[in-house]
């Protein structure tokens, strides 16, 4: 059997799927370990519902372009054309797998018991079938017909229950496993179903232990996706249970039902953070937009300016996709839209984005955009911290005397990529010894700031403000304390944050560089309080203000003028002591 062309038969039974039912036929095939569940219901055939949806839509679609009256009936004379050979290829084979053989649903399932064999089921309901039954469904894949997909009598696996696909080398080991699957009606696969309403189709992701290590290690690590895309996918990957997804016929037109998601995290703050991260990866899209334009601008006379509001507007409108948090779970619902505004977002707009009329300011944004990049990888760097060790880093570790030994920039470096200068690190001798003096020039990229200047060992921009230490909690006020003793290698905890991790600052940004190394470099509460671009440290080259980092890993960029009394505010946890 030839699974691409598999692919190309489910397609076909999707684009033809109605309202779905309930997915109890399939339950004996889901159990603990099932990680992909996707069910797809067609006993209300809607062939005749496609071809007048689209016939609407391309009659608003021509008239929204100003079609002459000429043009306009000639596009819905060929459409209708179109549609009616579709109609005569599709038709026939699915009122016969429908009505002649009363087969009105299928699902694909993947369980992690079979991810060694790379053994997906396809199942379709088989109970009180024929031999003949068999005979006409093989027949509908073979070379006379449109669904000629290869499947022969060895690609199919019988039970009393179900008529199921595999290829033919992974017979035995789906026999097995039929023979010694434990269904589960309370589990994670069950648990997304039931939050899914009547859609066409109905998709349910559980991570189990498997599934996680193989999303981890096969597909995000060995990716080449974008960084905060990876970001956002190894966060998802370590602290989702379960996702389940809603979606409408794929081809029909005009005003689709919304797609709905519902993702169920490990924990309110999981849930908060994953937003988080999902709102800052919308700000990186925006800006890679702007920057890939900028860059290649130099190099092409031709090519048009592009609007700053253009960047502003789609930035607003993927804003509209952020999920709603409701405890640990995040809902997606895709806003509803009509075909004209269809059509604005997904033609004019890019086409707009083409023939722009004004210029993007370059450099100078683009250096802002990325401190605020930098920043941003710092606190989902933090976050990681805090999910490998259960609690955010120490200001710095301390040997058994209670000296400062290394800063919390250095034990974030696994979590930015810097994994090999962090195992050459001495961690047990203090962070200017003779060994660890050679590590003090190295310029870490998400540690300086693109428009301050970086000289020597003076290569970071971003400090914390340092806490009061645990011993004297009277002054609550400060981010990252001190480790208390020699090994310790965390600090407060997400749940000591008590202001709120969208009120409280993490990291901020200071005018004059120092060496990213020195565990006694972040300013203190009165330096932050000096204003910014003040007096004191906090500052940057920034015109007009500096930018900062919260706990929320959202940045923002405070002015000059912000008042003392809001700093104090935004530098206070109110560390609770338990």
């Amino acid at each position: 059997m030839h699974f691409r062309s598999l692919c190309s038969f489910l397609l076909a039974l999707i684009v033809s799927a109605a309202p779905v039912s309930a997915q109890e036929t399939f339950a004996p095939l889901i159990t603990e370990n099932t990680a992909l569940f996707v069910h797809v219901d067609f006993r209300k055939v809607e062939i005749n519902a496609f071809k007048e949806s689209w016939t609407k839509y391309t009659d608003e679609l021509t008239k929204s372009l100003r079609f002459d009256a000429a043009s306009q009936r000639a596009t819905l004379s060929a459409l209708a054309k179109d549609l009616e050979k579709l109609d005569e290829t599709i038709r026939p084979t699915f009122e016969t797998i429908t009505q002649k053989l009363g087969i009105q649903e299928f699902a694909l399932i993947l369980d992690t018991d079979l991810a060694a064999e790379n053994t997906p089921i396809v199942a379709f309901p088989w109970k009180g079938k024929t031999d003949d039954d068999l005979e006409t469904l093989l027949s509908l894949f073979q070379d006379d017909n449109w669904l000629d997909i290869g499947i022969a009598r060895e690609d199919v696996l019988l039970t009393a229950d179900f008529f199921l696909l595999v290829q033919k080398e992974s017979r035995d080991v789906l026999r097995e496993w039929l023979e010694n699957a434990k269904p589960s009606s309370n589990g994670k696969i069950m648990q997304a179903m039931k939050t899914l309403g009547d859609d066409e189709i109905r998709i349910a992701l559980s991570l189990t232990e498997t599934s996680r290590k193989i999303l981890l290690e096969e597909f995000v690590e060995n990716s080449d996706l974008p960084e905060p895309v990876m970001n956002i996918l190894t966060y998802a990957a370590r602290k989702v249970e379960w996702a389940a997804m809603s979606l409408p016929n794929p081809l029909m037109a005009g005003d689709k039902p919304p797609i709905k998601m519902t993702v169920k995290t490990s924990s309110a703050a999981d849930a908060r953070q994953l937003r988080a991260l999902l709102e800052s990866g919308i700000d990186m899209a925006i800006v890679a937009w702007q920057t890939s334009m900028a860059m290649m601008r130099p190099y092409d006379d031709n090519m048009p300016e592009i609007p700053q509001t253009l960047y502003v507007l789609a930035k607003g409108y993927l804003r509209t996709m952020l999920p709603v948090i409701e405890g640990d779970t995040l809902i997606f619902q895709q806003p509803e839209i009509g075909p004209l505004y269809d059509l604005q977002m997904q033609i004019i707009i890019p086409l707009y984005a083409s023939l722009g009329i004004e210029m993007l300011r370059q450099r100078l944004a683009y250096r802002g955009t990325q401190c605020e990049r930098n920043l941003r990888q710092i606190g989902i760097a933090l976050f990681n911290y805090l999910d490998a060790y259960h609690a955010f880093p120490p200001l710095y570790t301390v040997d058994a005397e209670g000296k400062p030994l290394h800063s919390w920039r250095t034990l974030i470096l696994p979590f930015i990529e810097q994994n090999a200068l962090y195992q050459q690190i001495r961690l047990d001798e203090p962070w200017d010894s003779e060994h660890n003096k050679q590590f003090h020039n190295v310029v870490i990229p998400q540690y300086v700031c693109p428009r301050n200047t970086v000289e020597g060992d003076k290569n970071c921009h971003y400090s914390a403000i340092v806490g009061i230490p645990r011993s004297n909690p009277l002054n609550p006020s400060g981010t990252l304390v001190p480790a208390r003793q020699a090994g310790e290698r965390t600090g407060i905890s997400i749940a000591s944050i008590t202001d709120g991790t969208s009120n409280t600052l993490a990291v901020v940004e200071v005018k004059e560089a120092f060496c990213w190394m020195d565990p006694t470099a972040d300013i203190t509460l009165e330096e932050l309080l000096k204003g910014i671009n003040g007096e004191g440290r906090v500052g940057s080259k920034h015109p007009g203000g500096a930018y900062m980092l919260f706990f929320d890993v959202n940045t923002f960029f405070l002015p000059d003028d912000t008042p003392a009394d809001v700093l104090r505010a935004l530098a206070t946890i109110r560390l609770c002591l338990h």
